[in-house]
């Protein structure tokens, strides 16, 4: 029966994998460490970069696709982490839709140096799922930042 045969793909199809392709490796290759998270904070889709701080610092798996973040951010506060905490607020702002976007500038130290990121969390189109992106700063903040 009909029912039982593959379509053939269209044309649109072609231009919507191959745009989709083309995002993926763009985001990719961004610098920042980033993540897409869904409407509940799990993420569904990292870059390299976020990969590579997760090997680099520890975390692995622990904080790859398929991790609540925002749970992991809220265990992290209820263990004492007041950036954790303020990290999970604004991802609760811009994931209920009570903020439009969230930025914030924090302290990310190592054993082996200090460090700072300025996180920006953003809708994606549709409102449904958002951009988690940590940035690297060349210097702390400045006061009015912290």
């Amino acid at each position: 029966s009909r029912a039982n045969r593959a379509v053939p793909p269209t044309r649109e199809h072609h231009a919507f994998l191959g745009r989709s392709l083309l995002a993926g490796a763009a985001f990719d290759v961004l610098p920042g460490v980033g993540a897409v998270l869904d409407s509940s904070g799990v993420i569904l889709l990292v870059n390299e970069s976020w990969r590579r701080f997760g090997r680099e610092n520890g975390a692995g798996a622990a904080c790859g696709v398929g991790i609540n973040y925002l749970r992991t951010c809220d265990r992290a506060a209820e263990s004492g982490d007041e950036v954790a905490g303020v990290v999970s607020a604004a991802l609760t702002a811009v994931l209920a839709g009570h903020a439009p976007e969230a930025a914030l500038d924090y302290p990310c130290h190592s054993p082996s140096e200090q460090r700072w990121f300025h996180l920006t969390v953003r809708p994606l189109a549709g409102g449904r799922r958002v951009l988690v992106l940590h940035d690297r700063l060349l210097a702390p903040p400045g006061p009015a930042s912290r």
